[in-house]
């Protein structure tokens, strides 16, 4: 909605200058109406470069149609109307997204904080957010470190950082917020550990990791070093994609993947967070009955953190494929599953370079998922993607054409919510 009413706006702004670059007379009215315009959507759009470039665009050839002969108006005239079509179009394509309010009655505050351990070189960056009773602090934008952020994406996938600028406006509903602002409605909080997918970033599940510690979970979403797309440290990018990352053919290496790296990244946040818990939260975080969800190749890695540590004793997949250790048997601990609807699958099986036999273990490991999870479910119209902040990111991310995505949001939302409550609360 908010999206068609500053596409509205555009259109409106666009009219207006037309109808000046055809006149040698501004109007009062028309130059109110224009600075109005242009109020309202520095209010509720953002600042953005392709502002000046139009705004420069626009005066440039409002003094060469005034000030010269008009042999070329229409040429002129023309010229104008590409730039503000350009405009228009990248604005749209790469808007200020605005993500789900959050629905619980807890207000979101967040901290950052780094986890080390002997046996891993790099620290694991982490966003924890906890319930608070008042939003005192500022609130925090939806990147912290954007400027390294937006570089590294640029860098990784071949797009200007210009087209990337939007991103710097984008706003969490999180607030900054000291340890000791946890609320003291309950004696403990159930903590819960968000493991994004691959290629991804600790950013991609904000909107679950809001939504639920507006319910009353402590959530912490993990960077994953050399397999988020940008790591950062104190202000610093330490590290963007691992160059030497195993065949996408080869499943055996990745099932190393999170045996070697990813769930050691686990233990390693759950080990500070113990340390935490006494010295930042009062002991107020319940770290005996953790539970993890992931997405993608970040719920093989939910999985194996319940099959493996003990504490976590309840996960969620979203519509990941399962990687790592083989499983044995049926787990005793809740567990459920969430798939994405097959008639929004985008994996293109006929690619030559996918063989029968690839295309038969990804089957076979899914079927896996399937059979050890004690819930499952399929959200209707979503696609992979959807169960992450990315679709939001353009509308040329949004594979889904079913269903609204925001619905789809709301929906996937609901379900772990609903699920984690069960455990939890019941």
């Amino acid at each position: 909605m908010l999206q068609s009413v500053i596409i509205a706006l555009y259109l409106t702004l666009g009219v207006l200058m037309f109808r000046i670059l055809t006149r040698r007379r501004i109007g009062m009215w028309q130059s109110l109406l224009i600075a109005l315009t242009g109020i309202i959507l520095l209010l509720i759009d953002a600042w953005r470069i392709y502002w000046i470039l139009f705004w420069v665009g626009s005066l440039i050839l409002y003094l060469i149609l005034h000030f010269k002969k008009k042999r070329f108006k229409f040429v002129y005239k023309t010229i104008y109307l590409i730039l503000l079509s350009v405009y228009i179009v990248f604005t749209v394509l790469f808007p200020v997204f605005r993500l789900p309010e959050p629905t619980g009655q807890f207000s979101v505050g967040m901290i950052e904080q780094e986890f080390y351990s002997d046996e891993q070189s790099l620290p694991i960056r982490t966003s924890i957010r906890f319930p608070i009773d008042q939003n005192e602090g500022e609130r925090l934008p939806y990147f912290s470190d954007t400027e390294l952020f937006v570089e590294q994406i640029s860098e990784e996938y071949s797009v200007p950082s210009m087209l990337l600028s939007q991103l710097e406006k984008v706003q969490s509903h999180s607030h900054a917020a000291g340890s000791d602002s946890l609320s003291k409605e309950e004696i403990e909080y159930p903590v819960i550990l968000l493991s994004h997918g691959f290629p991804g970033s600790r950013f991609f599940l904000t909107h679950l990791a809001e939504e639920l510690t507006s319910q009353g979970y402590v959530t912490v979403s993990i960077d994953h070093p050399g397999y988020s797309i940008a790591s950062t440290f104190k202000g610093e990018k330490i590290i963007g994609m691992n160059n030497q990352l195993p065949n996408p053919l080869a499943l055996d290496e990745w099932d190393a993947v999170v045996e070697k790296e990813w769930l050691p990244n686990i233990r390693t946040v759950l080990s500070g967070l113990n340390q935490m818990n006494e010295e930042k939260f009062g002991a107020s975080l319940d770290l005996k009955n953790v539970g993890v969800i992931g997405h993608s190749f970040g719920g093989a890695s939910a999985f194996q953190a319940m099959q493996q540590i003990d504490d976590v004793t309840i996960g969620v997949n979203l519509d990941g494929t399962h990687f790592g250790e083989p499983p044995q048997k049926r787990l005793e601990k809740p567990y459920l599953y969430l798939k994405a609807d097959p008639r929004e699958a985008s994996t293109d099986q006929s690619n030559a370079e996918v063989n029968q036999k690839l295309i038969d273990d990804i089957k076979q490991r899914s079927k896996w998922a399937s059979y050890l999870a004690v819930r499952e479910y399929e959200i209707e119209g979503a696609s992979h993607m959807n169960f992450t902040d990315f679709v939001n990111y353009s509308p040329l991310l949004r594979t889904t054409s079913l269903f609204n995505a925001s619905t789809i949001t709301l929906e996937i939302n609901k379900s772990i919510t609903s699920f984690l409550d069960e455990f939890y609360r019941d």
